[in-house]
């Protein structure tokens, strides 16, 4: 077990996914469980010694049975908390969580006991839901849960911002071969993006060892990577299927060989279902309307006064709360601004572009986003790093 910092501690040496621990005045709380009956016991023997109100709280990252398989062993009251897609998921039964590769893989391995015992084990369902975000008051930590999604649907990041950890779930993966069951390969990578926005010193992946923000940089050049050839091969005629047998994508796929025929196949054929996703999600946007629920995160209603610059106090309010999406809509009134008036004409980015003085009313709505470059409705501006852009049209 590896001490983070004062209040958390982190565990990279079980088999499959990492797990993580918080030491709070309630208990402590469990981040993710060990797959394995025998190493999710002995995880709960060390961490418990950690406070004498023993485990609280376990808060599962994804459905994925990497995830969840553990949980079935928890002891004594714990309340689990979970996306809504944990719930849903859970409640299909055993194999939508993929319960049973770990059952055929600890077969295959000669740990049959430990096999039974996950097979005839119940994966419980959470108790407290969330759609995005869930924020834990537990003194001295604060946990701010964010689902971000990408590896799977339900991809959810734990940021604990008083000690400058992210428990960032497969979100981050330090490894040669990222899980692609259920990715989808741009919100992955803009959940990257999110994760190097962060004022962090500590990353605890959902596999590998504990790293910095430069491993999530380096897994969202290689999902561009691998987007970037997929848009290639299916540009130049290939449908999906054959499109992900593509040699080019045989530097991105890896399988730890020793655990087994079954894990090793069953690696290789979900390699190629996320390739797939990467082609959907990329080739047939046109072709298919994807319909995602979703409900309301943080409201924050802004009030400015005369003198005040709207644009750059908006700006550095999204830095501050570190918004890295969302709606904007104003009302009210502006005595001076620039704004893009029109187009002159479709040939390239040529624009009028209009300044007016003196009090106007305004009613405006727009989004925000945290391009790479500047866009260039801003002008002759450079960065060096992504930077919150609000666009707003306005009337």
């Amino acid at each position: 077990m590896k001490r983070l910092s004062e209040h958390l501690y982190a565990e990279t040496d079980y088999d499959w996914a990492n797990v993580g621990a918080a030491v709070t005045d309630n208990g402590v709380v469990l981040l993710d469980c060990p797959v394995r009956p025998s190493d999710s016991r002995n995880w709960q023997e060390k961490v418990s010694a950690l406070s004498p109100q023993g485990v609280r709280y376990l808060i599962a990252t994804d459905y994925h049975g990497d995830h969840t398989t553990g949980s079935s062993f928890i002891e004594g009251d714990v309340a689990l908390i979970a996306p809504q897609y944990v719930f849903e998921e859970i409640s299909k039964g055993d194999n939508a969580c993929s319960k049973e590769i770990f059952v055929k893989t600890l077969r295959d391995l000669d740990f049959t006991e430990e096999a039974d015992e996950i097979e005839n084990a119940a994966v419980p369902l959470p108790q407290f839901c969330f759609e995005d975000t869930l924020t834990l008051h537990l003194p001295p930590l604060t946990f701010e849960i964010h689902r971000k999604g990408g590896h799977s649907p339900a991809c959810t990041s734990v940021l604990v911002s008083e000690e400058g950890v992210l428990f960032a779930g497969d979100v981050v993966i330090n490894g040669p071969s990222p899980g692609m069951r259920d990715a989808f390969v741009r919100e992955w990578i803009e959940a990257l993006a999110w994760v190097e926005g962060l004022d962090i010193e500590t990353i605890v992946p959902g596999h590998g060892e504990i790293c910095g923000k430069e491993v999530a940089a380096e897994l969202r050049n290689t999902l561009g990577g691998m987007l970037e050839i997929m848009v290639e091969v299916v540009a130049a005629g290939k449908e999906k299927a054959e499109a992900t047998e593509d040699p080019k994508f045989l530097k991105y796929f890896h399988a730890d060989d020793s655990r087994g025929e079954y894990w090793l196949q069953q690696r290789k054929d979900t390699f190629r279902d996320g390739l797939e996703q990467t082609g959907a999600s990329s080739q047939e946007k046109e072709k298919s309307m994807k319909v995602e629920e979703k409900r309301v995160g943080r409201i924050f209603r802004v009030t400015l006064e005369e003198g005040d610059n709207f644009y750059t106090n908006l700006c550095d309010l999204v830095k501050e709360k570190n918004i890295r999406a969302g709606s904007v809509f104003l009302i009210g009134a502006l005595a001076e601004t620039d704004m893009i008036s029109g187009f002159k004409s479709m040939d390239g980015y040529d624009i009028d572009r209009l300044h007016f003085v003196g009090w106007r009313e305004l009613v405006a709505l727009g989004n925000i986003t945290w391009p790479d470059e500047p866009p260039p409705a801003l002008g002759d501006v450079t960065w060096d790093e992504p930077q919150p852009y609000v666009h707003i049209h306005m009337a």
